[in-house]
């Protein structure tokens, strides 16, 4: 067992383990909060203004267009907050729940097999976006955490 020095603190950590703690902080400030929060707001304004920009909001797929009017404000909502407060475990998994939906709502709302090929096609996009970004938001969110919060096991 390491003798304790003056420089080490309660926990054990040494200053170059400080050092190193704060890099990753830093790691996830910049990259997870900044550049996944603001990809998860893009694809979120992409599915709140995609009807708009298709012309969809005048033909019959008003179930379409509602969910993903609906789905858009939240994933902006969520990353807008993100982006002010920080991101946290909470944020991606609602994330990750709407990219969720986003892929499945084609087929639970029966546009699996209209005519109309385009909707579903882009609402499965935007979802394996949107799953990607949370799940690489949460990785990045575990390994800022880093080894020293971890459970011991003796």
């Amino acid at each position: 067992m390491a003798r304790e020095t003056p420089e080490m603190r309660e926990d054990g950590a040494t200053p170059a383990a400080r050092r190193a703690a704060a890099r990753r902080r830093a790691l996830r400030k910049g990259q997870h909060d900044d550049i996944v929060s603001v990809l998860m707001l893009i694809a979120g304004a992409a599915l709140f203004f995609g009807p708009w920009v298709a012309g969809q909001m005048a033909d019959n797929a008003r179930d379409a267009s509602s969910n993903e009017l609906v789905m858009g404000l939240i994933v902006v909502f969520v990353a807008g907050r993100r982006l002010s407060r920080g991101a946290g475990v909470c944020s991606d998994l609602v994330i990750l729940l709407a990219g969720g939906w986003m892929i499945a709502a084609p087929f639970v709302l029966g546009r699996g097999d209209t005519r109309v090929n385009g909707p579903s096609t882009f609402d499965i996009t935007v979802g394996i976006v949107l799953a990607v970004l949370a799940l690489v938001g949460l990785g990045l969110l575990r390994a800022a955490r880093g080894p020293g919060r971890r459970a011991r096991h003796a």
